[in-house]
């Protein structure tokens, strides 16, 4: 994955290389010559000296903007990358042939918890294993020069830098709770949009997913960004101190120096290097740890994005432009080690069929494999004289119609939960709403249309959300509507009238799975196909 992430943005990954050695190479060149200065200072040469403690301050200057741009700059890209993840992930995701199997949970986990570990463990400790390497080498090519000298003063220092950190603790806080805040929403919206994965798939708007998902993702990863930007203002802190301990250590030199306890010279800023060398040492080291700790997260990320789905091999077959008519002859399907057998049935253009039988007998299996989500079936099983395993899901979508048992309901306006992104059907609404007996619910609402619901909504019953469902696929005018106990929630006059209606639509071809008990109703179907 390393190597993904370095050809995803070749030019963000040299360019926070070169940050690097700028940061790393001008810290160690402005310290030798802070410590050459002295030797301006012992032969008296003020102007000199001065000229290159100018010099040591421009050149720190010169590492701590560079530093700073190093972190911002990694974790831009280390975010970029994420989003570039996350939309691949969420493309293979409506790739998938069978939604009504997806686990949502494990989705918005991989998108949400698994990516914030592979960026902290994985990525950002490669990056600063990187900056640690610069800086060991430039440290250690100066020490060539020296000889060790005021460790001790310079570990004491070592450990006044850790204290920095806690003066931005209610920054730090903050910005936490920014992130967390942010996750929230974006898994909120992952959960809502993902949970009807099914809903988007058979009203042919699957590609408008990421439009929704990507503002949410994208305020997650900016928040990310911000938090870059104070942990880096919070190291850039500590290096003022560093350069207070510098000047404190010089002082002290220079005092020792002047009663004859210490050499004179460049011994005054080793302390420094020994620094260096050992931030350096235990940056890589705790970093090796946690970039091996995030190597299954990236395996794990890389099976996902890269594994093909092999239960259905897209086929080029489109249905011919012709009325509906499905065969069923000798069909069946192993599920574990049950084998569903069905009886042979034809249904033609028009036709209304209820299919009835007991919780288990195969009712919503026989749905899933005419709508394409199970191949592996046994026998025939035509639709308009193709097998129905071998024909597009894409020409399957754009004929059949499927009000599934447990319909999602987005968190967005009624008129959207209906249309779907398809603002051409917005003249067919008030029709639509109307079909379900709905529009004198939604009349009653404040807000009307333009109300929003979502999944457990309060302002509507269960019934009325149903009929949302009901209404969504209605309006697109499928050729061949399946609904699968999509009136079970309402009341027995409602759901008696909404039937009817179906039922006198000669245009539509219908299967509908039903408990009903109504005798009178079942008769009002052209065939009824009893499963046991």
């Amino acid at each position: 994955m390393i190597k993904d992430f370095v050809s995803k943005k070749p030019a963000l990954f040299i360019f926070n290389i070169l940050l690097s050695v700028v940061s790393m190479g001008s810290s160690a060149i402005g310290s030798v010559i802070f410590a050459y200065s002295f030797n301006a200072l012992n032969q008296r040469n003020l102007a000199k000296f001065v000229q290159m403690n100018f010099l040591f301050f421009a050149f720190s200057i010169l590492s701590d903007v560079t530093t700073y741009l190093f972190c911002v700059y990694s974790k831009k890209m280390i975010q970029n990358y994420n989003h570039d993840l996350r939309y691949h992930y969420i493309q293979s995701l409506i790739k998938k042939t069978n939604f009504s199997e997806i686990d949502v949970n494990k989705h918005i986990n991989a998108l949400t918890n698994d990516l914030l570990l592979l960026s902290e463990k994985y990525l950002w400790g490669f990056l600063k294993m990187v900056n640690a390497v610069f800086k060991i080498g430039f440290s250690i090519f100066a020490l060539f020069t020296f000889h060790w000298s005021l460790v001790l003063a310079s570990m004491f220092f070592a450990a006044l830098m850790l204290t920095a950190p806690e003066f931005f603790n209610k920054r730090l806080t903050k910005v936490t709770e920014d992130i967390s805040l942010s996750n929230q929403k974006l898994i909120s919206t992952l959960n809502d949009w993902l949970g009807g994965l099914y809903d988007l798939s058979w009203s042919q708007v699957t590609n408008k997913l990421w439009s929704i998902i990507s503002p949410k993702a994208t305020e997650l990863e900016d928040s990310y960004i911000e938090e870059a930007k104070i942990n880096s203002f919070v190291g850039e802190w500590s290096n003022i101190i560093s350069n207070i301990s510098t000047v404190s250590l010089t002082i002290l030199a220079s005092i020792l120096y002047f009663n004859g306890l210490v050499p004179f010279g460049i011994v005054v800023n080793i302390g420094s290097f020994i620094f260096s060398i050992f931030t350096g040492l235990v940056t890589i080291s705790n970093n090796i740890a946690t970039h091996i700790s995030g190597k299954p997260i990236s395996k794990k990320y890389q099976e996902i994005l890269y594994t093909v789905d092999n239960r259905r091999i897209e086929k080029n077959i489109l249905l011919p432009n012709m009325s509906v008519k499905l065969c069923a002859n000798n069909l069946s399907y192993r599920y574990k080690d049950k084998i569903i057998k069905y009886p042979d049935f034809n249904i033609k253009q028009g036709d209304k069929v209820a299919l009835v039988g007991p919780s288990g007998v195969g009712k919503t299996t026989l749905i899933n494999i005419l709508s394409g989500e199970l191949s592996d079936y046994s026998g025939e099983f035509t639709l308009n004289g193709q097998e129905i395993k071998d024909i597009s899901l894409n020409s399957l979508h754009h004929l059949i119609g499927i009000v599934p048992q447990h319909s999602h309901l987005f968190r967005t306006t009624i008129a959207e939960n209906v249309l779907l992104f398809d603002e051409t059907l917005e003249d067919k609404l008030p029709d639509a709403l109307n079909e379900v007996n709905l529009s004198a619910v939604v009349g009653n609402l404040q807000h009307g249309i333009d109300t929003v619901v979502g999944p457990n909504d309060e302002k509507l019953s269960g019934g009325e959300l149903q009929r949302i469902s009901l209404a969504r696929a209605l309006i697109r005018n499928k050729e061949f509507l399946i609904i699968d106990e999509g009136t079970s929630a309402l009341d027995e006059s409602n759901a008696r009238d909404i039937v009817r209606r179906l039922l006198s639509k000669k245009s539509i071809t219908l299967l509908m799975i039903t408990h009903t008990s109504d005798r009178k109703l079942l008769s009002e179907f052209d065939q009824i196909i009893q499963l046991s």
